[in-house]
This record gives structure tokens, C-alpha cells and sequence, in this order.
């Protein structure tokens, strides 16, 4: 194996200056920060036997250039929009 320039070696250790030679703690992995708590998520099957609606929002968000979270929730807000005086009687109701 062909020693690099960069390796670090017993030979070369004693030309790093000494600040380089401190041990350095191992980096922790940052955590994923959600936008939302968990609750606040729902999973949506988007596959089925009739339908890989998947493949369709897939296909749609990246022609809308938006991605697929997006797009449905912008399927849902015209729809929202659309049945708004039936959605505030069903909420009476419900």
C-alpha cells in the first residue's frame, strides 16, 4: 500500500504542529429535527391492488415540479375548496 500525503504516521506525527496532535472527539450524528411532532403525521397507503397510486403522484408532482407531499396537499385544498359548504355541514353532523 503507496503511503499518502495525507496519512498520518509515527513519521510524520512529530512535524504536526501540537494543536493537531489533541485528540479530537469523534463527531456525533445530528439528530433529525422533525418540522412536526410525530402525532401530527399520517401514513397513507398509496398502493393497492386496483391502483399504484404512487407512481401516478409521483409522476404528476414532478411534472407540477413539487414534490409529492406537496401535491397532494394541494389535491386536498381544491378539493376543501370545492365542498366547503357540504365539509361544514358534515362537521356539524359529526
Amino acid at each position: 500500500m503507496a503511503k499518502r500525503k495525507f496519512d498520518i504516521t509515527e513519521d510524520n506525527l512529530s512535524d504536526m504542529p501540537e494543536k493537531s496532535k489533541q485528540e479530537i472527539p469523534p463527531v456525533e450524528a445530528e439528530k433529525t429535527k422533525r418540522k412536526k411532532q410525530a402525532s401530527d403525521y399520517a401514513r397513507i397507503d398509496l398502493v393497492t391492488d386496483e391502483c399504484n397510486y404512487k407512481e401516478y403522484v409521483s409522476i404528476m408532482s414532478r411534472a407540477e415540479g413539487v414534490s409529492m407531499t406537496k401535491y397532494i396537499q394541494n389535491l386536498i385544498k381544491k378539493d376543501m375548496e370545492d365542498q366547503k359548504g357540504r365539509y361544514e355541514k358534515l362537521k356539524e353532523l359529526l
